[in-house]
């Protein structure tokens, strides 16, 4: 009988043995996969400011654009007021 209980005592050890050591690596692969996560999400928000960035150039193109359509306009229509004087 205490044989008995020694191979199962070693059987148990064993398994104690085994189960901590997926524990550990278990443990390791979370660990990894949170540095993953960590290195995407410092990815991503770099990619919003860039975004943002792009975003904030767009917006100061577009209001230039509309400034030169107007100073067009304007030149376009002092063009045409010169072309009448001239024609007169």
């Amino acid at each position: 009988e205490i044989a008995q209980l020694q191979r199962e005592k070693y059987v148990l050890e064993q398994d104690i043995r085994e189960m901590e050591e997926a524990i550990r690596h278990k443990t390791a692969e979370v660990q990894e996969m949170q540095n993953d996560l960590d290195r995407e999400t410092i990815s991503l928000q770099e990619l919003e400011a860039q975004k943002q960035d792009a975003q904030d150039r767009l917006e100061e193109m577009n209001q230039q654009k509309h400034k030169l359509e107007d100073m067009l306009s304007e030149v376009r229509i002092k063009c045409q007021e010169e072309s009448q004087l001239i024609s007169t």
